[in-house]
This record gives C-alpha cells, sequence and structure tokens, in this order.
C-alpha cells in the first residue's frame, strides 16, 4: 500500500485515499502497524465486511476495527451479506454507526440472495439487503437535516 500511496500522490492526486486491509479487505488487525505514509494525512482504512468474509463478529470489529477508527477514517467500501434475512448487516451497520465507520453497499449485480447483491435484476429491483440499506441511508439522512 505504501508503494500506491507514494504511485497516486506522485501524479498530483489532492484527494483521500482508501487504503483497504488484508484477508481479501476484511481484516484490519495489522493496519495501524503498518499504515502507508501519505504526505497529505488524507488516509482513510478500508475494510470489506461480508457474512462469510474473516471479521464477522462485534467482538473481532470491536477488537480490529474500532482501534483503527479511533485513529484514521474507515470506510466499508464493501458491505453485504448471501442470505436474504438481512441480520448481518443490521448488526454491522449498528455496530458501526455508533463506532463512527462509514459504509457503502456490496454488489450491484443481480445475483439475488444468492449474491451478495443490493438488487435481484437489471432493472434496479433490490433485494432483502438492498432495501435495508436504502432504508438506513435514507433514515441516516433524515437524521442530518433535522
Amino acid at each position: 500500500m505504501e508503494q500506491l500511496v507514494h504511485a497516486v500522490r506522485s501524479t498530483g492526486a489532492l484527494q483521500p485515499l482508501i487504503a483497504t486491509g488484508i484477508e481479501w479487505g476484511s481484516d484490519l488487525s495489522a493496519w495501524l502497524a503498518h499504515k502507508p505514509r501519505d504526505p497529505r494525512n488524507q488516509l482513510a482504512a478500508g475494510l470489506h465486511v461480508f457474512d462469510f468474509a474473516h471479521c464477522t463478529t462485534t467482538q473481532c470489529w470491536q477488537q480490529t476495527v474500532a482501534p483503527v477508527a479511533r485513529s484514521v477514517p474507515v470506510v466499508a467500501t464493501e458491505l453485504g451479506q448471501r442470505r436474504c434475512p438481512s441480520a448481518f448487516m443490521d448488526r454491522f451497520m449498528n455496530w458501526a454507526d455508533a463506532a463512527g465507520v462509514s459504509y457503502l453497499g456490496w454488489s450491484w449485480n443481480p445475483f439475488g440472495c444468492g449474491g451478495p447483491a443490493l438488487i435481484e435484476s437489471w432493472n434496479g429491483r433490490p433485494t432483502g439487503p438492498g432495501r435495508q440499506l436504502r432504508a438506513r441511508l435514507l433514515a441516516l439522512a433524515a437524521r442530518k437535516f433535522e
């Protein structure tokens, strides 16, 4: 990641960068120890959160993600689950909202419930997790404007 940050900054890019953790992005346990140096100090930690990935429990998030979130912004750049009942995503979003961790849904491919996917078809019909993520984001936006 250090080389990647250097390569991006050497082009003159000024925007924030996201450096994702190991284990397909699902493990931030060593992120702080190996944090890339960014001369602009515009670095965030990226995280992939799935019900079938490395870190799937509140305890794991508290131990490995929370310490990073206290040091730099953390963005779950991929959040999803394979099963349509979206209890896993709900558990993560509840934890993330309380911990100040941001999240984006995955994926905009029509995998349906075998996904992870936010849509069932190319016409945009949402899966259960897609409906849940949309409702959560709308609720968060509404609170910001109250």
